[in-house]
């Protein structure tokens, strides 16, 4: 009698602020692919904690927040797992942060008023090392190509300084970006030192202006969340 191997499952890792969007995602996910383990985390903190202890497959989440960039932790566990793939959700997401995503190699992107099918299509297009924009995020790429990069002073920044400069543009004051980030104050002073002297944006009201007018903070809630099946037009006559 042969012996067979056991299934080892992929594991994938959601991160989400919103407990019923984290609640009704699940499920559907699992019904689609059952060879999957799905693990959520409320918050960018507790991500972090699980992707220092686990190699996750593909990493779902979402790139806004007061407390640090999703996109800066994206690039973190790529930093710890390689193989790890990103897919973002973007519930409120300019064409600056979709440009950038796309700049960092982030294979999907899919908006939260998208179909559920998006994001299904978007998990399959990752496992075979292709990428996937749902058509909205798409046509922000569009809109933001025209923009000269050389003409972005963001680009000019690491993604350190990036990650500051973000939450300078918050309103936090150095000290309490040092404790969120796990550095010094003097360390994020010099960062600061640094943004100023690549951009020529020294204040941090100058900082926040310029995050503003190119949409990138996250000033308002998630408009709408991934739908489901059961959500969708025509659906309850099927």
């Amino acid at each position: 009698m042969m012996n067979t191997m056991p299934t080892i499952k992929k594991s994938v890792l959601i991160v989400d602020s919103q407990t019923m969007f984290r609640e009704a995602l699940v499920p559907c996910l699992e019904r689609e692919f059952p060879d999957f383990t799905f693990i959520t985390a409320p918050t960018l903190k507790e991500a972090r904690q699980l992707l220092e202890h686990h190699a996750f497959d593909i990493l779902i989440t979402d790139i806004s927040g007061l407390e640090s960039t999703g996109l800066e932790m994206i690039l973190q566990a790529r930093d710890l797992s390689p193989g790890t793939k990103a897919i973002i959700l973007a519930g409120e997401l300019s064409s600056f942060w979709v440009h950038r995503a796309i700049r960092a190699d982030v294979p999907g992107i899919v908006a939260k008023t998208s179909p559920m099918n998006e994001l299904i299509c978007a998990i399959h297009a990752v496992q075979r090392d292709q990428k996937h924009l749902s058509p909205e995020i798409a046509q922000q790429f569009i809109e933001h190509i025209s923009y000269s990069q050389t003409g972005d002073p963001m680009n000019l920044l690491s993604r350190r300084e990036l990650e500051v400069f973000v939450q300078i543009g918050h309103g936090r004051p150095l000290k309490s970006i040092a404790q969120e980030l796990g550095l010094s104050p003097q360390t994020v002073a010099v960062h600061k030192h640094n943004i100023a002297k690549k951009t020529g944006i020294a204040s941090s009201a100058a900082i926040a202006r310029y995050c503003i007018e190119h949409g990138m903070l996250n000033l308002r809630p998630a408009q709408t969340e991934l739908r489901t099946r059961a959500d969708e037009p025509g659906a309850a006559a099927a």
